[in-house]
């Protein structure tokens, strides 16, 4: 679920890595 990627590490936020994720990061 939590994958550490450049997006991850700009908002290592669980609330946006879970945005990003759903936005095309899975």
């Amino acid at each position: 679920m939590y994958h550490p990627g450049p997006k991850f590490r700009k908002c290592p936020s669980i609330r946006m890595s879970s945005t990003s994720v759903r936005r095309g990061i899975r």
